[in-house]
């Protein structure tokens, strides 16, 4: 199998996106995009005319995207089962 190098953190956004697989609450789905934009975020961050792009696009200051990172996605499936359960009563 062969190895995948990532940029610090990218694995971790990586990991919790396969941990999402399967679900489909719209809290899901949110989580999903922000972890889409935060692999993304740490790819290009670097570069700085690509950085302001990506914020353009995304409609978002820096600040908001920081905030992407410090969300737990632990809570967030503790959440996402808790309603599970919730629409099978």
């Amino acid at each position: 199998m062969p190895h995948l190098r990532m940029k610090k953190g990218q694995a971790g956004a990586i990991l919790e996106l396969l941990e999402l697989r399967g679900r489909k609450s719209d809290l899901v789905k949110s989580r999903r995009d922000d972890l889409y934009k935060m692999v993304k975020w740490l790819n290009w961050r670097d570069v700085p005319d690509k950085k302001a792009e990506l914020l353009k696009e995304w409609n978002l200051q820096e600040a908001q995207v920081h905030a992407m990172f410090s969300r737990d996605g632990e809570t967030l499936r503790l959440v996402d089962d808790a309603y599970r359960l919730v629409e099978d009563l």
